[in-house]
């Protein structure tokens, strides 16, 4: 289970690297992702993050192409 959590952690930071979203600080993106990846809810995200839920939607969208 562990080796899952650091890929998951590694795509993150892969990931992370190459979303290009106008207009969302670089720290809010990360925070989004790394919630994303743990399986935070967008309501949870979005009280961490100050993101509309529909940034958030186009940041779990970026990274599910990654990941696909």
């Amino acid at each position: 289970m562990e080796t899952i959590s650091t890929q998951a952690e590694t795509q993150f930071v892969s990931t992370a690297q190459k979303l290009r979203i106008d207009g969302i600080e670089e720290w809010k993106k990360k925070t989004a992702l790394r919630l994303i990846v743990k399986g935070y809810s967008n309501s949870i995200i979005m009280d961490a993050t100050n993101l509309s839920e529909n940034e958030i939607e186009k940041i779990r969208e970026l990274n599910q192409l990654k990941l696909d």
